[in-house]
């Protein structure tokens, strides 16, 4: 529409129905790099798994158990018991990655495949058909060309710059595509690498880059500072126009989410001072949730829209404080400018993938008061597949529970341990406080009283009453 250049317009639409229509295409062929055990489409791009992993197979541990002895030599009876028996949890333990793996496949092929045949209707409308049979026929003919029986790819059907213009398109489209060996996020990545044990704290580089990347290019201000939007702007034409699209389409999305959040249809960040974040959050309030009735839906994963609407919303926030008390125009000038710098910051910092960062950053500015949480978290990562028995055991164990050491974190971690951690209560209702996949508003006059209050009450009182716990 930008560019006012129908065949473009009309590509992009039809781009849009390609997603429809190789689903079932796309689903055959994530299944198949789901037994193989490997990309298909793109598996020399490192996916979002970014760094190979050396696999447990029994052939892997029987090579390292024999290095450095002669060619012949045999593993010993124990020895070959062990690499049996660890092979066989081999395949258990590559769930997680294999599951990865093979989401990235889906939305690879789809979008290869989308972008594939959009390019090849306007390709035969370029070549003057205009009868819809015509059109499918050729469109079906070229793809039968470009893919095995097998679905795999046949890059003899493709120039090499038709290849990797339609395989960058499904990059760019899940986040994947490379970091460059120039870049800030690139060479972190190439540091990461050569660190392990930076790995820890960072699991992931490449996706959580390019989903900040993508933020800055749809993002008004933000996408004029970088040279990418600009080299686009200087070379014209339908690279302008898409750089120009992703602006109005961050625009788009950031004026309705200013106003839902003005609305309090959108929440952002809980407030820094624990007593006023527990205070809120008592009456049922949740962060970076969308409200729709009393319920609170949880955007955090929707990124990068969620940095949008993050953002929006404490710059709701940020603007209702700068306009009271009568302050001057340079002072709600300096207050929004520190604030949208703030609410950046903190959405970039909520997110999942910067939770091992965050919990460094914090250690380091307060060891004496967070050494046992950050080591008691960091412990708890270390229990197979952390993230999904977390979530079983807070589906099976509704309460939140207690953890005050080390090890109560682990416990917390594994289904059916965490039964013997003490449950946590609220201070004011004696209710004890529940995980919730969808939270909601409580609707209660005492507790939203409270939180009008907080500020002039000294809260909970302490775990251990001259101490007793």
């Amino acid at each position: 529409v930008i560019s006012r250049n129908p065949a473009m317009r009309q590509e992009a639409l039809d781009t849009f129905h390609g997603l429809f229509r190789y689903i079932s295409d796309s689903w055959s062929l994530a299944k198949k790099a789901w037994n193989v055990q490997d990309n298909i489409l793109d598996n020399i791009g490192g996916g979002k798994l970014e760094n190979t992993t050396a696999q447990i197979t029994y052939e892997n541990i029987r090579n390292i158990m024999l290095k450095g002895k002669d060619v012949n030599a045999q593993l010993s009876d124990f020895q070959e018991i062990m690499a049996r028996s660890l092979s066989f949890l081999g395949p258990y333990v590559r769930i997680p990655s294999r599951l990865l793996m093979t989401t990235d496949e889906f939305f690879k092929q789809l979008n290869f495949r989308a972008s594939l045949d959009a390019s090849l209707r306007r390709e035969a409308r370029e070549a003057g058909l205009t009868n819809a049979d015509a059109i499918e026929a050729y469109i079906n003919r070229k793809m039968n060309d470009a893919f095995t029986s097998e679905g795999l790819i046949n890059k003899k059907a493709f120039s090499k710059d038709q290849f990797q213009k339609h395989l960058q398109y499904a990059r760019e489209a899940t986040w994947t595509e490379d970091l460059g060996m120039d870049t800030l996020g690139g060479k972190f990545q190439q540091f990461a690498n050569a660190c392990p044990s930076v790995r820890l704290v960072v699991p992931f580089i490449k996706t959580p880059t390019n989903i900040l990347r993508d933020f800055v290019a749809h993002t008004p201000g933000l996408a004029y500072l970088t040279k990418t939007h600009r080299e686009a702007l200087k070379a014209g034409g339908e690279t302008a126009a898409m750089a120009k699209a992703k602006l109005a389409t961050g625009s788009m999305t950031i004026l309705p989410a200013l106003l839902m959040a003005q609305a309090g249809l959108i929440t952002g960040t809980p407030p820094k001072d624990p007593k006023l974040r527990d205070a809120l959050m008592n009456t049922g309030w949740q962060p970076y949730s969308l409200k729709v009735g009393d319920r609170y839906y949880s955007y955090r994963r929707l990124d990068p829209v969620a940095m949008f609407l993050g953002i929006s919303a404490d710059l709701a926030v940020i603007g209702k404080d700068a306009l009271a008390g009568g302050k001057t125009s340079m002072e709600m000038f300096s207050q929004c400018a520190s604030g949208l710098a703030i609410a950046a910051t903190n959405n970039v910092v909520s997110k999942t993938w910067m939770q091992g960062v965050s919990e460094v950053v914090g250690f380091l500015n307060n060891p004496n008061e967070s050494w046992e949480q950050f080591s008691g978290r960091f412990a708890a990562t270390l229990v197979p597949f952390a993230s999904g028995t977390r979530f079983i055991r807070q589906q099976a164990d509704d309460p939140m529970r207690e953890m005050r050491g080390i090890m109560d974190y682990t416990l917390n971690t594994i289904p059916g341990f965490s039964t013997n951690l003490p449950a946590k209560y609220n201070w004011v209702t004696g209710e004890t406080i529940n995980y919730a996949l969808v939270g909601r508003d409580k609707q209660d006059i005492v507790l939203d009283e409270l939180n009008n209050m907080a500020d002039s009450i000294y809260g909970p009182p302490d775990e251990k009453l001259r101490g007793v716990e």
